[in-house]
């Protein structure tokens, strides 16, 4: 069975404006470790489900601890 894939919203300082990514991660921890890596100073993420709900938000200081979301939220 295929692990669907979570759209993810990421968003970043960029001088002193902020701006968004898009990504798509069916596994928050790895799709966190990226952002830690490319973007160390990424500021949050938004998750979202296939449907376009957002499911999640993640910052700095309250990061994600599973690899996937309860959508009972």
């Amino acid at each position: 069975m295929k692990t669907e894939s979570y759209k993810i919203i990421v968003v970043i300082p960029e001088g002193k404006e902020r701006k968004g990514l898009k990504y798509n991660s069916p596994d928050l921890l790895n799709f966190q470790r990226f952002i830690d890596t490319k973007y160390p100073e990424w500021l949050w993420f938004n998750v979202f489900n296939k449907e376009g709900k957002q499911v999640a938000s993640f910052t700095k200081n309250n990061r994600c601890v599973s690899k996937r979301v309860s959508e009972g939220l």
